[in-house]
């Protein structure tokens, strides 16, 4: 095997095993080096979970009502990721909602415990995106997964690329936090192609557009939250990125529909 796919093979499996909690990862011969370059993996990561999501969509949909099978198909999205997105979400709601400063913002975000802020934030977002899937029709909606999955997850770049890490003691997403390289630009604008290309296959060039619009407009107005009461982002803020983005790609289509 070539030493450079094998090199690419690790980092996109070193991505994975951050993102998800899909088993046989562990031998990814990590190095901090391929850690940083993995986030170009992140929006293929997003690929996967979003085709599995897929696979547990559309046999449910030909069996069950659409609020139903939308309901399988993003707890199965939670189930395969660990609710990593999800936390950071609940942890911002938290910090931007009980911290009256920047500092107790970000103890709050510390705190494993989920208080009536992120409770709220997760019923809300985990709430409209399976009202916004169910209003797709199956085949849409199918081709809604894969897409939403991985452009939220190539959000998280731009956050890397724009802003600075919040916190000076390190945390979860400090491997990580450094501007993104020109291949993970690459690889990311690659992927993004590929899924581009697949939902127009799909979904009409109009459908398909107003959902990039409504993962983008999410996925900022989620950055500017978080960047007026911290001034950075930490690991909860690209969780909170991603599921902003997700839903946006939802709510673009259905606003289409």
């Amino acid at each position: 095997m070539n030493d450079s796919f094998r090199n690419q093979l690790s980092t996109f499996a070193i991505a994975l095993q951050f993102m998800t909690r899909l088993p046989g990862l562990g031998a990814t011969g990590w190095t901090r080096d391929r850690e940083r370059a993995s986030v170009g993996y992140y929006a293929a990561s997003g690929v996967v979970v979003g085709i599995i999501a897929a696979l547990v969509y559309w046999p449910a949909s030909q069996l069950l009502p659409p609020l139903l099978a939308s309901l399988f198909a993003v707890a199965a999205a939670i189930m395969i990721t660990g609710a990593l997105h999800e936390d950071g979400l609940a942890d911002i709601c938290d910090g931007i909602g009980g911290g009256q400063t920047r500092d107790k913002a970000l103890a709050i975000m510390k705190d494993s415990r989920i208080g009536a802020y992120g409770t709220l934030g997760l019923m809300v977002f985990v709430g409209a995106k399976v009202i916004a899937l169910s209003s797709l029709p199956a085949g849409m909606a199918v081709a809604a997964l894969v897409g939403a999955h991985a452009t939220s997850r190539a959000a998280i770049l731009g956050i890397l690329a724009t802003a600075h890490y919040a916190r000076a003691e390190g945390g979860t997403a400090s491997t990580v936090a450094t501007k993104p390289a020109l291949e993970s630009w690459a690889v990311t604008g690659v992927t993004l192609v590929l899924v581009v290309v697949a939902c127009l296959l799909i979904m009409p060039f109009g459908a398909t557009l107003s959902a990039f619009a409504g993962a983008a407009i999410l996925a900022l107005a989620m950055r500017q939250v978080f960047m007026r009461k911290l001034g950075g982002y930490t690991g909860d803020c690209l969780g909170a990125v991603q599921q902003a983005g997700e839903l946006g790609f939802y709510l673009g289509l259905a606003a289409w529909v």
